[in-house]
């Protein structure tokens, strides 16, 4: 979404830009507002509650249609790929509401971009974001080249300082850098075993001397204290706001980790990324968005199966992906990042 915005506020500076997004499904959802907020790229956040008893629903639609009405709206965009699972009723539905919302026009998309296997292979789409950029394209956009769009969140001054003291008091004296490091994910087809993660991390600290920050919800210093060997240093970021953990994200080397928010918030700071991904999902989609990126997929025969858990199989796609592997891909990021690096 990010590179969709900047384009609309590049092509509307002065525009009153209003984003209405689904309300915190819990876990590790990230708000849209706790990333955007203080960016300038969004004037104003609304939810819109999809899940819970239906008053409670029905009285926040008619919350917001109430809300909306109140400005004049020139322009409605349901702002979403259109790739599954997603599907035609569901856009007709935002659709719907952006008309009630008063909208003078209103943009969505009217198919849906399905996969496609060629010889029994999964083929890649459109990133993601280049798929929300190109919805505007009919309304006075400039559209940059694929994977070239505005990726990135502007340092917040008060949460940097916070990350620069944080990092300098956690940090082992021997620290050559940090590594920003993501071992959950919101759905578990998403996760790679975590004892392989530590062997990958135990390597890099022997050859490079990084240290590695694991961000996460406040349970994670229990779930990691139950696997963690005592002779690798690392750092715990969890529970901290959005604002926190993107600037603790800026200050380290490169990101390892599943397909999950932080992900993408570390490339928004200017991070490369290693990535080990499970094949629910079509190649391409969600992948970290721009050039230099490490990102390691299976290819296995039910790829794109959108399972949030994978029973059958014990997630094959994720568990296929070795340790050396991913090893060779954190060497290759960091002796290019190392040489002229200077975050701590």
């Amino acid at each position: 979404m990010l590179p969709a915005l900047w384009a609309l506020r590049d092509a509307y500076p002065k525009a009153n830009i209003c984003l209405v997004s689904q309300a915190e499904q819990g876990g590790a959802f990230i708000a849209s507002s706790e990333v955007l907020e203080g960016t300038g790229l969004v004037t104003s956040f609304e939810k819109l509650v999809v899940s819970g008893p239906r008053l409670a629903r029905w009285l926040n639609r008619l919350y917001l249609i109430c809300r909306m009405r109140r400005v004049k709206w020139d322009l409605g965009i349901a702002l979403m790929p259109n790739y599954p699972p997603g599907n035609i009723e569901l856009f007709r539905v935002l659709k719907k509401y952006l008309w009630y919302f008063g909208c003078h026009e209103v943009l969505a998309p009217s198919k849906i971009i399905n996969f496609q296997r060629v010889a029994g292979k999964l083929q890649s789409l459109p990133h993601a974001a280049d798929n929300m950029l190109s919805s505007l394209q009919h309304v006075g956009v400039q559209i940059p080249p694929q994977q070239a769009g505005k990726f990135f969140m502007p340092a917040r001054q008060t949460e940097a300082r916070w990350a620069k003291d944080y990092a300098t008091q956690h940090t082992d004296a021997q620290a050559a850098g940090l590594i920003a490091v993501a071992v959950s994910a919101n759905r578990a087809a998403n996760i790679w075993p975590v004892g392989r993660y530590i062997k990958v991390l135990q390597s890099l600290w022997l050859q490079y001397r990084v240290v590695p920050v694991f961000f996460g919800g406040s349970d994670l210093k229990l779930a990691l204290d139950t696997c963690f060997p005592p002779d690798l240093p690392h750092i715990i970021c969890a529970g901290e706001s959005i604002g926190r953990v993107s600037e603790l994200a800026r200050r380290c080397l490169i990101y390892l980790g599943n397909d999950t928010g932080l992900m993408h918030v570390s490339v928004a700071v200017g991070l490369k990324c290693v990535v080990i991904a499970s094949a629910r999902d079509a190649p391409g989609a969600w992948a970290p968005y721009g050039e230099g990126h490490r990102l390691l997929r299976s290819n296995v025969e039910c790829e794109g199966c959108l399972l949030d858990l994978c029973v059958e199989h014990k997630s094959k796609c994720m568990t296929m992906i070795t340790v050396k592997e991913v090893t060779r891909a954190c060497e290759s990021l960091l002796e290019q990042t190392l040489r002229n690096s200077d975050v701590l």
